[in-house]
């Protein structure tokens, strides 16, 4: 970004943006190249960068817990269980580290998405067809009973980037007693609140 701030300073706009044109044309079919993926999504030749493999626990960084569909992984209670090493208990509480962590891009979406299948893309706000009917399913869904959109969050993402995003998830969902996280399937805090079940 820096790089690109110091041409169009240097050099113009015009210039800058005909340079930018130029990397990042489709050699294929001329079109526009994302960024983040390396894809053209008016033919899909370029080959995805996005070939995800499980993340050891120690080198997972916030910006992994993100899941392509907008999920805050952080916030999920299957995840802050784990995190705080709470006992499991069936049907109550479960461990998980995390879709991406685990290797499963979207638990929910994947499996009726040829992009994220084949890992064509971070974040499902780069597919051409966002927000596709299986996202506004499931964003509903969290509206209603958590008052919490992916869709939202994707967008969010996408206008003001990653860090901007993470800021604001902190300052959201940050513990007013403890600075620990809020989970958002049941409103508590995993570190400083008892925890029977991930909905209670």
């Amino acid at each position: 970004m820096i790089d690109n701030l110091n041409f169009v300073k240097e050099q113009g706009m015009d210039k800058f943006l005909a340079k930018e044109a130029e990397k990042w044309k489709c050699p294929k079919c001329g079109d526009v190249i994302c960024c983040h993926t390396q894809a053209c999504y008016n033919c899909l030749s370029k080959p995805s960068k996005h070939n995800w493999k499980k993340i050891p626990p120690e080198k997972v960084t916030e910006a992994d817990l993100i899941a392509p569909c907008g999920m805050n992984c952080g916030l999920c209670s299957g995840y802050l269980a784990y995190a705080n090493n709470l006992e499991k208990k069936r049907g109550k509480i479960i461990h998980c580290t995390g879709c991406l962590p685990r290797n499963k891009q979207c638990a929910f979406i994947k499996k009726h998405c040829d992009l994220l299948i084949n890992n064509k893309i971070r974040f499902c706000y780069e597919c051409p067809d966002f927000p596709c009917k299986n996202l506004q399913t499931l964003d509903k869904r969290y509206r209603t009973r958590y008052n919490m959109s992916m869709i939202d969050n994707l967008e969010f993402i996408r206008d003001n980037g990653i860090d901007k995003f993470l800021r604001q998830q902190s300052k959201k969902y940050k513990c007013p007693t403890c600075d620990g996280m809020i989970c958002i399937h049941n409103g508590k805090c995993y570190q400083c609140q008892h925890i029977g079940s991930w909905k209670e």
